[in-house]
């Protein structure tokens, strides 16, 4: 080979040709041939000589070597291409061969169909036309047949044929081909019968109303929250977490307590209201006071269907119990109005658990807080009935209240009224709390104490201490700051129709028989008005006076200012839960407490004169003492009793979920050595 170069080149084969150069070939042993038509070494019109040696010179550079690599590379580069091309081409035949399988196949279902309708249609006419013939003829003789017709009947596969395919509806089915859906063929033009859709398949599972657990396993959560085990306030009906604890600015007031009595197995054994009045000289002096019973006297909560009881709740702002603007506005007593105005044509009453003005007001004994839309009455001076004037509406009524009926008869609705008044009131703006048992307000209140009290959403550890802090902070805090909190509170809850969380003398005690004895305890709070030394022993059953009322509580769920009905005591006994903290004011500064509310909230008391017997105003313990009013505080904690004396105001918040129940009972000897009974 190097030969034949070097003879072509013009060059003797010397030692030097015959051994390939390793530089030239790359450090290859060996190198490719080069092209065929690189080895030419004359061209037409060229010069041999010259082109012989530009050809040695390439061969031994290794030029000719790599450009065949090249091209071998490109070549199989080219050759892959083609393989995929192939491919994509053989899949695309490959789908249009199954299409028009598909396609072939439904045109002989719709061939079969026509032509199993075409035979139907061909029998019942003959049906019909031996009816006639034997109708016709009397005797049941032969039917004239009418050869047109039965050729006219029959119908060859390809007149069958579909030109397009259309669904149950007689619509063509998009797609099939370009014609319009407003074509339908002939046949469905001459039927014009819709026919209805197949039902749909039956569930593979059926439906079940949501349990509170499944096979013995709670079930929590909802599609908002995605069924956390913690809840969100939709599941748990209760007002939106909106704000977030804040230890920094907490407000911590250095409030003395109130004594706390322990008395002995002796002691207990005997006359409660007698040992009432043993303590009151001293106790009187603070407000209240706070009895903690002996080990001996555990009785449980005892509740009949305490897991089926739903009661309604009420929603309290507690940034609004001490700072917020007096009354509702213009809007609220316009739809106040209507909303009175639009029960009245129905014919029916406000439901329990409305608050609106000028009728069911209030937040109940020791409720507090707002329920629906107002918080507060209307000035006395501005309420819709008192500024008509005779023969017309006052000069800023809406005209749609030109025809409002007469009054009706008050009537007491019937629970399917209160559904439809419930409705007429949400239309304006008026919806009341949501119905708890006592399980979801536990929830609610877990959820919103781990929600509320977290640090960058992780729940933190609080004290009754911490929880004071940001209760007074929330208190004090300005009306335009735009925090808001909401809680609710489950209050006023009429044993009479629930029943007591003590046991009841109708319960037979079958499960806990040492249960029975706390029926006719005297520390039992039903029993307690009753008790021979009372005075209320002469009363009739009376909800709130003689007749306990019970009290869910949640986490800063709050009771106001208040003094008992009548300046009768009252004893709270707490069943269970977390603890109640109390602050009481001596029945000696009841006066000056009155007129110091009225000097630092006129604006409240204008609006509402009685507002110190709505419960739904609190003023901070630091404001009432550089005003020279004694403030105390009471820990209450389960198994334990919080006795308030005539005339003295108390209120308090809750630190979590618990349960109390509280009467309200009247010593002979207390009341007659009482000031507000010496007439």
């Amino acid at each position: 080979m190097y030969t034949a170069h070097a003879a072509a080149s013009g060059l003797a084969p010397t030692e030097s040709t015959k051994k390939a150069d390793p530089a030239a070939t790359n450090g290859m042993s060996s190198a490719p041939a080069p092209p065929a038509e690189s080895t030419k070494t004359t061209t037409s019109g060229g010069r041999p000589k010259r082109v012989a040696a530009t050809n040695a010179r390439e061969l031994l550079s290794g030029k000719r070597e790599r450009e065949g690599f090249f091209d071998a590379e490109d070549d199989a580069r080219a050759r892959n291409a083609a393989k995929r091309a192939a491919a994509v081409l053989e899949k695309q035949r490959a789908e249009e061969t199954l299409i028009e399988g598909w396609r072939e196949e439904d045109r002989l279902k719709q061939v079969a169909k026509r032509a199993e309708k075409a035979k139907t249609m061909v029998a019942d006419g003959g049906d019909e036309k031996r009816t006639q013939n034997v109708d016709d003829t009397g005797n049941g003789g032969p039917a004239h047949v009418d050869t047109q017709t039965d050729t006219t009947n029959e119908t060859s596969e390809t007149e069958l044929r579909p030109r397009e395919q259309y669904d149950a509806n007689g619509d063509l089915i998009v797609g099939t081909t370009g014609r319009s859906k407003k074509n339908p063929p002939p046949q469905c033009e001459k039927e014009k019968k819709l026919v209805p859709p197949s039902a749909p398949p039956p569930p593979t599972q059926p439906w079940h109303q949501p349990l509170s657990t499944a096979n013995g396993v709670p079930v929590f959560g909802c599609t908002a929250c995605g069924y956390s085990r913690h809840g969100c306030d939709v599941c748990l009906k209760g007002p939106k977490v909106r704000s977030s604890y804040q230890p920094k600015n907490a407000v911590h007031m250095d409030v003395p307590p109130v004594p706390t009595y322990y008395p002995t197995e002796l002691e207990w054994a005997g006359d409660p209201l007698a040992y009432i009045n043993s303590i009151r000289p001293e106790a009187e002096q603070y407000g209240v006071c706070n009895i903690v019973a002996p080990e001996s006297f555990k009785p449980e909560f005892r509740l009949p269907n305490a897991k089926e009881l739903r009661f309604r709740t009420r929603v309290q702002a507690v940034t609004e119990l001490q700072n917020r603007p007096a009354g509702p506005s213009k809007r609220s007593r316009e739809n106040e109005h209507k909303a009175r105005a639009a029960l009245v044509a129905a014919g029916l009453e406000v439901p329990e658990g409305f608050t609106l003005a000028g009728g069911n007001l209030g937040g109940g004994r020791m409720g507090g807080g707002r329920i629906g839309g107002a918080t507060t009455a209307p000035a006395p001076r501005t309420p819709p009935e008192d500024t008509k004037e005779e023969g017309g509406l006052p000069e800023d009524e809406p005209q749609a209240l030109e025809d409002k009926p007469p009054a009706t008869e008050a009537k007491k609705n019937t629970p399917s009224d209160d559904t439809k008044a419930t409705a007429i009131l949400a239309q304006y703006g008026f919806i009341p709390g949501e119905r708890h048992t006592v399980a979801s307000l536990e929830a609610y209140s877990n959820y919103f104490k781990k929600k509320y009290f977290s640090e960058r959403g992780v729940p933190t550890d609080v004290s009754v201490r911490d929880l004071e802090g940001e209760f007074w902070r929330l208190i004090e805090s300005s009306a335009d700051t735009k925090q808001e909190v909401e809680v609710i509170y489950g209050a006023d809850i009429a044993t009479l129709e629930v029943g007591s969380g003590f046991t009841s003398p109708g319960d037979d005690c079958l499960d806990a028989p040492d249960q029975k004895k706390y029926a006719d305890s005297p520390w039992n709070v039903c029993n307690m008005p009753y008790n021979p030394s009372s005075c209320l022993k002469h009363v009739e059953a009376t909800t709130g006076i003689t007749v306990p009322w019970l009290y869910f509580g949640m986490t800063l769920s709050t009771f106001c200012w208040h003094v008992e009905d009548h300046h009768f005591y009252s004893v709270n006994y707490h069943h269970f839960g977390d603890p109640k903290v109390w602050y009481s004011i001596p029945a000696s500064h009841s006066e000056k407490f009155e007129r110091v509310m009225r000097e630092r909230l006129p604006h409240l008391f204008d609006a509402q004169p009685d507002l110190l017997h709505s419960l739904v105003t609190i003023l901070s313990p630091a404001v009432l003492r550089e005003e020279g009013i004694p403030v105390f505080r009471a820990e209450q904690h389960p198994r334990s009793y919080v006795i308030t004396f005539p005339n003295a105001y108390h209120a308090g918040f809750n630190t979590g979920f618990n349960c109390a129940e509280a009467v309200n009972f009247a010593p002979v000897v207390s009341i007659s050595q009482s000031p507000h009974y010496s007439d």
